[in-house]
């Protein structure tokens, strides 16, 4: 039986949670997690940029760009980094290149394919979703620093609620509506992914992707601390 494909969409939030740090238990997790799936799941890995593209980005306002493409290329450009670094991180069990555009001719018949983000205006999610959809995937994991999705942001309203499971047609709801995705989007997923993967009938799961047990229960279908949209 042909194995299903299974995205894993890292929130740079979480991989890179400092300028210009990298979190190795995460790096460690994340290795642990391919282990267990790589055998039963063809994986699809898709890494933001996190606190150091904003780092870079800051520096480049700072020198004058101001242009909000440009701005954004610089954020995209951390994202092939980090996924350079888990390419690397992954070894022989890692596709040969890295996905960087959506226009990248490739024929992905082994190994584990990493992707960072495509180009402006498009955020990771929304390269997570279309890989998803190119290659068949029936879920997702979207692994942030936060264990749920709230009704509403637990930052400012303290009665926020837990959501354990929504449909599709509840979550678009609780999502910013907006005609262009931008960096720091407070949003648990891009305008532009949620009309990808409710078109296309997947199922996502939303978690802590720093918790690997949890991650792991939650892909094998048992109980797990997260939230789930179908």
């Amino acid at each position: 039986m042909p194995k299903k494909t299974l995205v894993l969409n890292f929130g740079g939030s979480i991989f890179s949670p400092a300028p210009a740090k990298i979190d190795f238990k995460v790096l460690k997790n994340l290795n642990k997690l391919t282990n267990e799936l790589k055998n039963r799941f063809r994986l699809i890995i898709v890494v933001g940029g996190g606190k150091t593209s904003r780092h870079y980005q800051n520096i480049a306002l700072k020198a004058g760009i101001k242009e909000a493409d440009a701005l954004d290329w610089v954020g995209v450009r951390l994202t092939h980094l980090n996924a350079e670094f888990i390419k690397a991180s992954l070894g022989k069990d890692a596709f040969s290149q890295v996905i960087t555009s959506e226009e990248q001719s490739y024929e992905w018949n082994r190994g584990i394919l990493v992707s960072g983000g495509w180009r402006p205006g498009r955020s990771t999610d929304f390269v997570a979703s279309k890989l998803a959809l190119r290659h068949n995937a029936e879920s997702m994991v979207v692994a942030t620093n936060v264990d749920f999705i709230y009704n509403k942001d637990p930052k400012i309203y303290p009665d926020a609620r837990k959501i354990k499971d929504i449909r599709w047609q509840d979550f678009e709801k609780i999502v910013p509506s907006a005609r262009r995705w931008t960096p720091g989007m407070s949003a648990p997923l891009d305008p532009e992914a949620v009309k990808v993967c409710k078109k296309n009938k997947m199922r996502i799961i939303f978690l802590d992707g720093r918790k690997f047990k949890n991650i792991l229960r939650a892909v094998k279908g048992e109980s797990f601390s997260g939230t789930l949209v179908f």
